[in-house]
C-alpha cells in the first residue's frame, strides 16, 4: 500500500511519516521476559529458544591490537541464527502492544523487526511516539532520537513542532523530497524514480563484478537476495515509474544467473574434480525448469507482471482507502495512465472497479480469456507439483545446510531451482514451458516428445526430478526437528 500512502501524504496537510530507531535493540532484548513470553504465545518453541539462550551465549571481539577476545553475554538476541528475527519480532511487538486484539495506537504503525514507522496526522504521531517510547523503555529498548527521520510533503509548522517536541533531534528529509520506508521509496516522484534507478545500478555494478571476478554458488545465492527486495518495488510503484528498473532486472537476473552459474559447469571434468558439480542429466532438468536454454531463468517478464501487481494492489487500495483512489482518478492523466495498464495487464476496466468494491480477490479470477489463454501456454503443466521447497523457508536455512557435514550435500540442480522457489513466488508463476518445445530429457526417443501437458505429467527423468524435490523437503523438516529436538 506504498503508493496509497504516498498520496495520502501528499494530499492531507500535517500528514507525516517518521522512522523510528532503537539503540542496539537485539542486543537489549530482555531473555528472561522473551523466556515467558515464547512459553505463553508459542509453547511450541519454547525447547528451541531455551536451547540457544538458556545458557550465556559467546561472542567473540577483536579489540585494537587484533586480539580475538572472546565473552559471555547472558542479555540478547544474537544475529544470525535462523530463529532470532522470530524470538526479536515476537519480543518487540508484544512489549509494543502490536499483538493485541485492540490497540490504543491512533495512526498507522508499519513494523519490521527493530525498523518503525509511523504514519498519520502529525499530532497522532507524536502521540504514538510516547506510547513507542514508554513500552519500549519498560522491556529495555531506547530510541536513538537522532537517527529517527519523518517526512512531511506539505510545509505545515504545527505539524512540525509537535514531532520536534517529542523528538527534538528528529531529522525532517526535506532536501531529498522522500523517505525510504522499509526499503520502499515514499515521496516526490521524480525523487522516487532516481532512488530507484540508482539501487538498480549499484546492484547491476554488484553483478557485472560478480561475472569478471568469479563466482561462488553461495555467492550467486547471495546476490539474488537482491532481486526479492525489487520485486516489491515492481508492485507497489506505478509502472510508469519502474519500467526501467523492470527491464534492467530482467536482463541483470538472466545475464547473472546463466553466466555465473550454467557457464561455469565444467561437464568434461572427472567426478568429484573441481567444477564438476552436476551431471549432465541434472544440467537438462535444471535448464528445463528454469529455461535457461532460452537466456532466461524461469521468471516471466517482469515488464508485463508488474502492470498486473500494480492494477491488483490498485483494487486494494480501493478497498482500504476509497478516497486515495478517487482522487488518484480525479487526475485525468493519472487515469489515462492507469487505465492504460489495466487493459495491458489483460483486465476490463469496469472488472477492476466492481472488485475493488466487492471482493478484490476475484481480480485474477476475471482476467480476460486471451490473458488467460496466454498463460495457460506458457505454463503448460499444473506446477504446484513442481514447487520444490517450501516458500517459508529462507535462504539462511539452506546456506546452513549446504554448510552441514552431517547432511548430504544438495545437488546443484537442486540449488538451481531453490534460488527461484526463494524469491517470493511459487514455480507455478516462474516457470515458462511452452508446448511447442521438445523435452531435453527424451531426446532418445523418436520421434522426440513435444513438452505438451500430458508429456510433462509422465516424463520419468521429470518425476525423478519430483523425487529429488521430496527428498529436499524432507531434509528440510529433519533440520527443523533437529533445532527443535536438541
Amino acid at each position: 500500500m506504498a503508493f496509497g500512502e504516498l498520496q495520502a501524504c501528499e494530499s492531507t496537510p500535517g500528514w507525516t511519516m517518521l522512522s523510528l530507531d532503537f539503540k542496539s535493540a537485539f542486543n537489549y532484548t530482555d531473555r528472561a521476559r522473551l523466556h515467558e513470553i515464547v512459553a505463553d504465545k508459542v509453547p511450541g518453541l519454547l525447547r528451541a529458544f531455551e536451547r540457544h539462550y538458556a545458557r550465556p551465549t559467546t561472542h567473540c571481539i577483536v579489540d585494537k591490537f587484533f586480539k580475538v577476545i572472546d565473552i559471555d553475554v547472558g542479555q540478547g538476541i544474537v544475529q544470525g541464527n535462523e530463529l532470532s528475527p522470530f524470538f526479536f519480532a515476537l519480543y518487540s511487538c508484544e512489549v509494543l502492544g502490536l499483538l493485541d486484539a485492540t490497540t490504543d495506537y491512533r495512526c498507522k504503525v508499519i513494523k519490521y523487526l527493530d525498523d518503525i514507522v509511523l504514519m498519520g496526522p502529525a499530532e497522532d504521531v507524536a502521540a504514538d511516539v510516547e506510547i513507542v517510547k514508554a513500552r519500549a523503555e519498560s522491556a529495555g529498548l531506547h530510541l536513538q532520537p537522532s537517527k529517527s527521520r519523518f517526512y512531511m510533503p506539505c510545509h505545515h509548522p504545527a505539524s512540525i513542532t509537535a514531532i520536534k517536541s517529542v523528538l527534538p533531534d528528529a531529522v525532517r528529509e526535506t532536501a531529498n523530497t522522500g523517505m525510504t520506508v522499509l526499503g520502499t521509496p515514499i515521496g516526490r516522484r521524480e525523487w522516487m524514480k532516481k532512488q530507484l534507478n540508482d539501487k538498480a545500478k549499484h546492484i547491476a555494478g554488484k553483478l557485472n563484478d560478480m561475472l569478471t571476478t568469479g563466482v561462488s554458488l553461495q555467492a550467486l545465492l547471495t546476490a539474488m537476495q537482491y532481486v526479492p527486495s525489487l520485486i516489491n518495488h515492481l508492485y507497489t510503484l506505478p509502472p510508469s515509474l519502474t519500467s526501467g528498473l523492470s527491464e534492467l532486472l530482467n536482463r541483470a537476473c538472466k545475464d547473472t544467473f546463466v553466466k555465473a552459474f550454467f557457464a561455469k559447469v565444467n561437464l568434461s571434468a572427472p567426478a568429484g574434480a573441481e567444477g564438476h558439480d552436476v551431471t549432465l542429466e541434472q544440467l537438462l532438468e535444471a535448464r528445463l525448469f528454469t529455461r535457461a536454454n532460452t537466456g532466461g531463468f524461469g521468471l516471466h517478464d517482469l515488464v508485463e507482471r508488474g502492470p498486473v501487481a500494480y492494477v491488483c494492489n490498485m483494487a486494494k487500495l480501493a478497498t482500504h482507502y476509497p478516497r486515495v483512489y478517487d482522487r488518484l482518478l480525479e487526475d485525468e492523466s493519472r487515469a489515462a495512465d492507469f487505465e492504460a495498464h489495466v487493459q495491458r495487464a489483460g483486465f476490463q476496466m469496469a472488472t477492476v472497479k466492481d472488485a475493488g468494491t466487492q471482493r478484490p480477490a476475484e481480480i485474477i479470477a476475471l482476467r480476460s480469456k486471451a490473458a488467460l489463454d496466454d498463460l495457460m501456454a506458457k505454463c503448460a503443466l499444473d506446477l504446484q507439483q513442481a514447487y520444490l521447497a517450501s516458500r517459508e523457508w529462507g535462504v539462511s536455512t539452506v546456506l546452513t545446510m549446504r554448510g552441514r557435514d552431517k547432511l548430504r550435500r544438495l545437488s546443484d540442480t537442486t540449488f538451481a531451482i531453490a534460488v527461484v522457489s526463494m524469491m517470493g513466488f511459487g514455480l507455478h508463476e516462474l516457470i515458462n514451458v511452452k508446448p511447442t518445445d521438445k523435452c531435453p530429457l527424451c531426446s532418445s526417443k523418436t520421434p522426440q516428445p513435444r513438452l505438451t501437458r500430458e508429456h510433462l505429467l509422465t516424463c520419468r527423468p521429470i518425476k525423478r526430478h519430483n523425487a529429488l524435490r521430496d527428498e529436499m523437503g524432507r531434509l528440510l523438516r529433519w533440520f527443523s526437528l533437529c533445532l527443535l529436538m536438541a
